[in-house]
């Protein structure tokens, strides 16, 4: 889905997503590593402040399901899928 929205994203100056109440839901085995999955609850808000698109502001509440992946190199848990389950 990160992917697919990129587009939509780009033409608004301020995105905010604010994820709640992550629930951990499995371990996947991705080649050699190890992806931890979340159920995570969202809220999404989207705004031209700039008025190249009258000025639209869109929010919307969903679920999605996210992988995370832990760096080798410092650590630190990464995104590398989200899939918005709010629709299913």
């Amino acid at each position: 889905d990160i992917e697919r929205t990129r587009n939509l994203f780009a033409f608004f100056d301020e995105i905010r997503l604010d994820p709640w109440i992550p629930v951990f839901d499995r371990t996947e085995i991705q080649g050699d590593e190890t992806w931890e999955v979340y159920k995570v609850y969202f809220q999404l808000s989207v705004r031209d402040t700039d008025g190249d698109f009258g000025l639209e502001q869109y929010e919307a509440t969903g679920l999605a399901e996210f992988k995370f992946r832990q760096s080798d190199e410092d650590n630190l848990w990464r995104i590398v899928f989200w899939d918005d389950q709010s629709n299913q």
